[in-house]
């Protein structure tokens, strides 16, 4: 399934993000790749996304398909369709480009070998990662193992979670 939306020049598929990064390199530019779900978006995701945007010329964000995000989130999740998720990260001045994973993927340890064969399609010249994730160090390590280099944005990010948030309004 390829989403795109072509009244928005922001929002690309899986391929034109590949095929993007790999122009920006041959003309010297930076490309930093941010990935999540970003279902309800929160100062967390915001600053993470600022602090990733700085680490180079152009930010590329992936998001996860719905359905990952129901097997990672839980079954209620996500509360925002990938449409309005692509769009909401499209509408943010710090992201220069956005895209839809187009496969479902675990999480965890055990996802290394599935997120590293997206790295390694992709081939950003940097991968945001946050401070105060839990995989940090495992991210880091996969990410050079493919000669990304990690992008280290702001710890706030962990301090603030959509489900923290929607156990809140719950309460």
């Amino acid at each position: 399934m390829s989403i795109h939306h072509p009244d928005d020049p922001k929002v690309i598929t899986y391929q034109q993000a590949q095929e993007l990064i790999r122009q920006a390199k041959t003309k010297g530019l930076l490309t930093v790749l941010a990935t999540g779900v970003f279902d309800v978006i929160h100062i967390g995701h915001t600053t993470f996304l600022k602090d990733a945007k700085k680490a180079g010329d152009l930010l590329f964000v992936g998001l996860e398909p719905d359905e990952s995000a129901k097997n990672n989130k839980g079954s209620n999740r996500p509360l925002n369709p990938i449409e309005e998720r692509l769009q909401l990260m499209a509408d943010l001045q710090c992201v220069d480009y956005v895209f839809a994973f187009e496969d479902v993927g675990g999480y965890g340890v055990h996802a290394s070998d599935f997120y590293n064969h997206r790295l390694s399609y992709l081939s950003p010249d940097k991968l945001a990662l946050a401070i105060g994730d839990t995989l940090l160090d495992i991210r880091k390590e996969n990410a050079l193992s493919l000669g990304i280099q990690p992008a280290l944005a702001r710890g706030v990010w962990r301090s603030y979670s959509t489900t923290k948030l929607l156990e809140h309004i719950a309460k």
